[in-house]
């Protein structure tokens, strides 16, 4: 069918805005397809604009395989939201300034004081192919070691923290991630900056910076 003006003006009575001309050109996967490369913040808000956006948000979570977060840029309580709508398709991930501190999302789901942002990652981003990760305050071990016995798919990791600051002894924390970490992983990047000697077996498997 060849859209016309006439066209236009016959099927959508407020055919003057961009968004009744998207609507009436589009299919949802291709207005999904679209959305997708906005930011995560931004598709947040296209539910708002019509009810055919709504269901083109939704699609356009699923082409999201990306993610890039920074404490400058998004609050916790956005993470836990992108994140459920999207964690699930995402193979690349990093995250800087992630802080350990309780945030405040208690309006948005029940909050306990074990529940930081490593656990919400394994809830919800079981994918994962890539994961980068900078602290900005010490390291909860255990959340770490049960985020990665949840990454079965897991490729590549960088852990690095600025202030040096592990609530583990650092050795103990290395042999804890290599009994849990997928046995085909390429590569593993850690910030072992004490004076810690570790199996000479696995340095093959391990770049020390």
């Amino acid at each position: 069918m060849e859209w016309t003006a006439a066209t236009v003006e016959h099927n959508n009575v407020d055919d003057s805005t961009d968004e009744a001309l998207i609507n009436i050109l589009l299919d949802n996967d291709c207005l999904a397809e679209i959305l997708s490369y906005l930011t995560p913040m931004q598709i947040l808000e296209t539910p708002l604009v019509c009810k055919k956006w709504q269901t083109a948000s939704f699609l356009a979570w699923k082409n999201i395989k990306a993610f890039y977060w920074q404490r400058c840029l998004y609050e916790e309580n956005c993470l836990i939201l992108i994140l459920s709508k999207c964690g699930i398709y995402l193979r690349y991930m990093t995250l800087v300034g992630v802080d350990n501190a309780p945030p405040d999302w208690s309006d948005l789901v029940p909050y306990d004081d074990h529940y930081g942002i490593l656990r919400i990652i394994s809830q919800y981003c079981p994918n994962l192919t890539y994961l980068l990760i900078f602290y900005e305050n010490c390291v909860e071990s255990s959340d770490l070691i049960d985020l990665l016995s949840n990454m079965k798919k897991l490729k590549f990791i960088k852990l690095d923290t600025y202030n040096n600051c592990w609530t583990k002894k650092t050795r103990e924390l290395y042999e804890s991630m290599l009994s849990v970490i997928p046995k085909d992983i390429e590569e593993i990047h850690c910030s072992l900056r004490e004076n810690t000697l570790v199996p000479s077996e696995s340095i093959v498997a391990v770049s020390f910076i």
